[in-house]
């Protein structure tokens, strides 16, 4: 049982708001609040109930009584305010949500979810690939990266090798996040994908995308064939049409009932190894039991436009599109420059910030480089939040499949590319509030980074609902001297101030996909706050658990 501060576990005490003050130290009272020195707030983060709101918290108007533990893990034990999921794919959102429904953790939600999305959109979340999380602990009052970021085999070095596949990382980095953070039992959070990959399941919309776009690169592998090809060999399987995953389903099973361990150091992995062989691919067991998460300290960036009461966090290299977006949120933030600029000042501001921030991270990749990735959060009625970015490098990974075990494996970045550049991911903590006030993970090559920055730009110091933060149009620059790339929905006046300061704009489909959490009251202070959004460019899914 997760503890809040003090020592007092808030499951006493469903409904945060009603905590009566005798029950241990709250996690940051009013009068530390005054000893403290946080001044007055200037930011104008507020509440908001937009229409069509997938809110995440039911009206506090009653407190439910306290859960039976000896309940938990079945679906309903918990009532009340959940948190919620959001994903890129819908039904991995739904899977994650049942979680925390079931009392699981954020943590618990994004292990459930990752591993459906293996199943429902392979063609990013594979567990071939590799990813980063991050994690805001409250009871710790902690905020942290895990990098499992699927490294190159050494065993793809040398004249004469198979091709380099990519070392499957994934469901080993998901176990170690479990391990600190979960609550539920593993094997709880990788059955629902097992059952999905074995009795299969609708190809999605998303999938059908990547599965149409793909063409010649999952064509000539016999095996990618059979599992995501029609029965008349017609072409890939469309949206609606089932998916049934038989290997992937005994990998799951293996995983669900012996932990990803046995599939990096024992018979599991010798196993792995001779199918990415047979499958033309370099893999060895060395390369599997080297693969081990690492736990970072992320990047803090204070936001002096909120008093100093709230610190953004970002993942740390190799996953360098944190470090782009923390130099923006850092320069948009100096001295409330964008929050007091016009409105007509504003773009620029952000393009002078961005192109700053992707110059000091020279060489600027090249806006399609690292495309392929799924991003999701999950934030639980604790205040735990999990921000998760996950990547093939490729659409499809290499688009082969390892014999046997139904497993997509990842490529490895081309040379020269940045490989985990793409990965960008980001949790805000204010003090003042008590919680989380926003999250967010982002896909989308290049511009991921940028996009994410602009979207938390907009919720943080505009004040903008997230949903209208989401849809808003968005900028990349190319880097210093280059164009501006911009979304085909811009404004016209934001496009004659931008050109009239000597910006060259560039037409470009959908910069970036953004998956966001914002609670502008804070998520344990005022829950009913919250909203979960996927991007209106994705196809995915912002799941409330109520």
């Amino acid at each position: 049982m997760a503890a809040g501060r003090g020592g007092e576990s808030r499951r006493a005490y469903p409904c945060c708001a009603l905590i009566p003050a005798s029950a241990g130290t709250a996690r940051r009272p009013a009068d530390r609040r005054a000893n403290e020195g946080i001044p007055p707030r200037k930011f104008m983060l507020r509440p908001y109930l937009g229409a069509g709101a997938l809110l995440l918290a039911l009206a506090l108007g009653g407190c439910a009584p306290k859960p039976d533990e000896s309940l938990r893990g079945t679906t309903g034990f918990v009532q009340g305010f959940l948190g919620g999921v959001v994903a890129d794919e819908p039904r991995a959102a739904l899977v994650g949500r049942e979680i925390l429904s079931s009392g699981g953790s954020a943590a618990d939600a994004a292990v459930a979810t990752y591993f459906a999305l293996s199943v429902t959109l392979p063609s990013t979340a594979t567990l071939g690939g590799g990813g980063i999380c991050l994690v805001h602990d409250p009871a710790k009052d902690k905020t942290q990266m895990l990098d499992f970021i699927a490294p190159a085999p050494r065993s793809a070095l040398g004249p004469g090798a198979p091709a380099p596949a990519a070392t499957p990382a994934n469901a080993r980095g998901l176990f170690v996040l479990h391990a600190r953070h979960g609550r539920l039992k593993w094997a709880q959070l990788a059955s629902p994908a097992a059952r999905l990959a074995r009795f299969g399941v609708p190809v999605s919309r998303a999938l059908a995308r990547d599965l149409a776009q793909a063409g010649a690169t999952i064509g000539a592998d016999a095996e990618v064939r059979r599992i995501f090809g029609r029965a008349d060999g017609s072409g890939p399987l469309r949206e609606g049409e089932r998916l049934i995953q038989v290997d992937l389903a005994a990998v799951l099973e293996r995983i669900r009932n012996q932990g990803p361990g046995d599939l990096h150091i024992g018979e599991g992995a010798r196993q792995l190894a001779q199918a990415y062989r047979n499958a033309g691919l370099a893999l060895d067991r060395d390369d599997l039991r080297e693969a081990v998460p690492v736990w970072r300290d992320p990047i803090a960036v204070p936001l002096e436009s909120m008093g100093r009461t709230a610190v953004a966090y970002f993942a740390v290299p190799p996953a360098t599109g944190g470090v782009v977006a923390g130099r923006i949120i850092a320069q948009l933030a100096d001295k409330d420059r964008y929050a007091r600029a016009g409105a007509n000042e504003r773009a620029p501001l952000f393009v002078e910030a961005a192109t700053r921030a992707l110059a000091e991270n020279a060489p600027v990749p090249a806006l399609a480089e690292g495309s392929a990735a799924s991003a999701f959060v999950a934030a639980d009625r604790e205040g735990q939040v999990v921000a998760c970015v996950v990547t093939p490098h490729h659409p499809f990974g290499t688009g082969r499949v390892a014999p046997g075990t139904g497993i997509l494996a990842a490529s490895v970045p081309a040379a020269g590319a940045r490989g985990p550049a793409a990965l960008a991911a980001m949790i805000v903590d204010d003090r003042r509030r008590d919680g989380a006030i926003f999250a967010a993970a982002a896909s989308g090559g290049a511009a991921a980074a940028t996009a994410m920055a602009e979207v938390a730009a907009r919720t943080l110091f505009e004040g903008r609902p997230v949903e209208d933060a989401l849809a808003a149009a968005r900028l990349h620059p190319a880097g210093p001297g280059g164009p501006v790339h911009h979304e085909s929905h811009l404004d016209d006046g934001t496009m004659q101030e931008l050109s009239r300061r000597g910006v060259r704009l560039v037409a470009a489909p959908a910069l970036g996909v953004v998956n966001a959490l914002a609670c502008p009251g804070g998520l344990l202070d005022k829950p009913q706050t919250c909203a979960l959004r996927a991007d209106p460019r994705s196809l995915g899914l912002g799941a409330e658990a109520n």
